[in-house]
């Protein structure tokens, strides 16, 4: 089996899947989809060294959010999805996973994820190792 991933860059929109939770009773409420745009890397750095943070966009890194804030993945969505609609066919694209960031929802904080099309190879060949073992 082969899954291919293409890179996007500076999208327009892709989606997140945040938790809303109670912080004191770590209690699930519900699941909201936020629309935030995939920022460049180079204006994400820019605006991480206004707050004090040095080479935050490491390879295999994605950068998402809304430069007024109000929109974010926060503490217990990690390992949730970022994703897009391919215009051609309307399907949702895995495009990151969310990852970390310095603060929640905060304006000209955006969220980091883990781009999965930079680790496509690898997942291929755990796939492809582990289809061996079927």
């Amino acid at each position: 089996m082969m899954i291919i991933f293409k890179p996007f860059v500076c999208l327009n929109s892709c989606k997140i899947l945040v938790v809303e939770t109670d912080i004191y009773l770590a209690l699930v409420y519900l699941n909201r989809i936020v629309s935030v745009p995939i920022l460049s890397a180079e204006f994400c750095d820019y605006m991480f060294q206004q707050l004090g943070y040095n080479d935050v966009m490491k390879w295999g890194k994605l950068c998402a959010g809304v430069i007024d804030g109000g929109r974010d993945a926060c503490a217990g969505d990690s390992g949730g999805p970022l994703t897009v609609r391919r215009s051609e066919d309307n399907k949702w694209l895995l495009v990151g996973i969310i990852s970390n960031g310095i603060k929640c929802g905060q304006p000209y904080t955006p969220g980091l994820y883990t781009q999965v099309s930079a680790f496509v190879d690898w997942i291929n060949a755990v796939i492809d190792n582990d289809a061996k073992y079927l």
